[in-house]
């Protein structure tokens, strides 16, 4: 960046001005340029899924009231530093019109930290940078792997799925690995007929609008929690670990998921962009959570949703663990934990 790279080149935020951080998408002039902006909103949320992992791994994990409340406050800080200072250093080492960006190259061959460092004509690097981004990739599949078959496990014990899934070998839920496994290499067979870029715009598409559903349901989730909360006229402070404004600052974020949500397949009804393939990837993973929902209601003929001051706010919890204010068990630690801290 300060030119001290084979090609001497001290090229700072020069991509920043030319081509620029925007670029214009489906229409010009500066509509052009904000159509650009928000379309990557979906990109960003395919992004970001993930972190919210730490707590499927709750169930697996020892001593978790202890351990997990120090691993979600250091989330915030790989965010920053993975994703954040991950953006800013594609932005600075690849320009965003860049022919090869788009391209469909096999491999990680298309990442902007590769073409960035084709452009320095450092030789070595790009391989590296194809076998570290082929580790993350196959990282987070593990990661995905792992969420998928806990909670369609989790969902076998709530009796809500077939009870074939709640077997378990070695703590393992065998048959719900089996099944997420069959799925999931089904999705190789999409680039059979269809261009590799295609398929990647495909399923980015789904699963970012899958995380917007996910985070969307998080929060409504907590919102509801928290009028249970106060239907039942629990104070906050009788919780273990709270935040002022959370309860205020929920809302706006799911309103403003909700906005992206309902957004992130606009493009489609832009004059002559219709696609079938690109409107349902865009929106059918609100299908797949309102499907399941209303059929397993119409089913068990219950209740559409509990009144709050019926919602049991203690499930779970022994009685050990009913007074909050009580710090959770502290255990011996071994000479390498002693740091983790």
């Amino acid at each position: 960046m300060v030119g001290g790279n084979p090609a001497h080149d001290a090229y700072g935020f020069r991509y920043w001005k030319d081509p620029g951080p925007f670029v214009e998408y489906l229409v010009s002039g500066s509509t052009g340029k904000f159509l650009g902006f928000w379309s990557v909103f979906v990109q960003a949320a395919y992004a970001y899924g993930g972190p919210d992992c730490v707590a499927f791994a709750a169930g697996e994990t020892r001593n978790p009231r202890r351990v997990l409340p120090s691993v979600f406050k250091r989330v915030i800080y790989r965010l920053l530093v993975f994703y954040i200072f991950g953006v800013l250093a594609a932005g600075v080492l690849c320009p965003s019109n860049d022919a090869d960006l788009t391209s469909g190259a096999t491999g990680a061959a298309a990442s902007p930290f590769v073409i960035g460092v084709k452009r320095l004509n450092i030789s070595f690097l790009p391989d590296l940078i194809n076998a570290l981004l082929m580790t993350l990739a196959w990282s987070f599949g593990l990661d995905l792997f792992f969420i998928s078959s806990r909670a369609l496990y989790s969902l076998a014990i709530d009796h809500k799925t077939p009870a074939l899934f709640r077997f378990t070998w070695r703590g393992v839920p065998t048959f719900c690995v089996l099944a997420v496994f069959a799925v999931s290499s089904l999705l190789a067979f999409m680039s059979a007929s269809t261009s590799s870029i295609e398929v990647f715009t495909w399923l980015t598409s789904i699963v970012g609008s899958g995380v917007l559903v996910q985070f969307i349901m998080y929060h409504t989730i907590y919102i509801r929690f928290r009028r249970a909360q106060m239907a039942q006229g629990i104070p906050d402070i009788d919780r273990p670990w709270y935040r002022k404004g959370q309860y205020f600052f929920s809302i706006v974020t799911v309103i403003c998921y909700i906005i992206i949500f309902l957004t992130n397949g606009f493009s489609v009804f832009m004059k002559g962009q219709w696609s079938i393939s690109s409107f349902i990837f865009a929106y059918a993973s609100l299908l797949s959570l309102l499907v399941p929902w209303v059929g397993y209601k119409i089913v068990r003929r219950g209740g559409w949703l509990t009144p709050l001051k019926e919602v049991d706010l203690y499930a779970g919890r022994t009685r050990e663990q009913m007074d909050f204010n009580d710090d959770p068990e502290m255990e011996a630690v071994t000479k390498g934990q002693k740091f983790n801290k």
